[in-house]
């Protein structure tokens, strides 16, 4: 999923990455192997790379079914259940057989995608620029179990920036009830009335007022002029 979170739409969307197995770089990356032209974004679109994982050595159809597998309390078996409801029932010899197969060169499941996303949109000037956002990160080919797998938010927040001003706090209130054992996840949206540059940075401070902060963010935001003048139009002005 390539989400366009803006309030312009981007054109001539490209994925341009390769793959490479275990979870560092070789000491000569190359060229980029994979090309997708993904095209133009409202505001989101769904892209897949199962062509790319292929051309890599990896069985598409074999990574769904390693993300349905269960063992035994004794550990004397594994099954996997396929899209269709069928389960099966494989020795712990078969399955490190299948694995090794439908993983290919990637025998850990792990990989990493170096690459980057370039676009073309229309910048504050009112110009029409392309640009490029360099990626590296890394790929779990699946998830045994879905153990770990992130939960869905229980609830979005929001907060405004000021267009104008240094060293100021916005403050959010949240409230979640978690036992013990529990994890939660939840969204923060934030929302400019105007184009604005801004450093900032996110903290979250817990009920035994532990602060977990992130590093410092640098957030450049473009609101093409009939957004603003509506704003303007239902909002307060900015604090001082």
């Amino acid at each position: 999923m390539e989400p366009n979170p803006g309030t312009i739409d981007l054109s001539e969307v490209t994925l341009t990455f390769s793959l490479f197995p275990g979870t560092s770089l070789p000491d000569t990356v190359g060229e980029m192997r994979h090309h997708i032209m993904i095209g133009n974004i409202g505001s989101a679109v769904t892209v897949s790379l199962d062509d790319a994982f292929t051309a890599e050595g990896i069985d598409i159809a074999g990574l769904a079914l390693l993300a349905t597998v269960a063992r035994s309390e004794d550990g004397s078996s594994i099954t996997t259940k396929d899209s269709l409801g069928k389960v099966t029932t494989h020795t712990e010899d078969e399955f490190l057989a299948l694995q090794t197969k439908w993983l290919g060169p990637f025998v850990d499941g792990i990989g990493v995608a170096r690459g980057y996303l370039s676009f073309s949109a229309i910048d504050g000037d009112g110009l029409r620029r392309t640009h490029k956002i360099p990626f590296q990160t890394p790929v779990r080919l699946y998830n045994e179990n879905r153990s770990g797998v992130t939960r869905y938010p229980s609830f979005a927040y929001t907060a405004a920036l000021r267009t104008s001003g240094t060293d100021y706090v916005v403050r959010v209130p949240i409230s979640h009830e978690l036992k013990t054992g529990e994890s939660d996840r939840f969204t923060l949206s934030l929302g400019v009335r105007r184009s604005s540059r801004h450093r900032l940075v996110v903290s979250v401070r817990d009920i035994a007022r532990t602060t977990t902060a992130t590093q410092e963010i640098d957030l450049a935001v473009f609101l093409p002029f009939s957004v603003t003048s509506v704003l303007d139009s239902r909002l307060p002005k900015d604090d001082a």
